[in-house]
């Protein structure tokens, strides 16, 4: 489970994100040091790297097909 650190424990500053146990997680949440981390992932950007994929993958395409050998 991911947590942000709401105040500072060693070695974690406050604001850091850290990868621990659930039973880890629920502790330090519950002492009120962390808490989940929940990531939003804006539609804007993923749209974004899909549109650069297709653009890398249609160069990549067009590198190949128009390709001469050498004589």
């Amino acid at each position: 489970m991911i947590i942000k650190f709401l105040k500072p424990m060693p070695p974690y500053a406050t604001g850091e994100l850290a990868n621990v146990s659930e039973m880890q997680a629920h502790r330090l949440i519950k002492l009120g040091v962390a808490e989940v981390f929940k990531q939003d992932i804006k539609e804007e950007v993923t749209e974004e790297v899909v549109e650069d994929t297709k653009q890398v993958i249609a160069q990549k395409d067009k590198m190949v097909r128009k390709a001469k050998e050498e004589k």
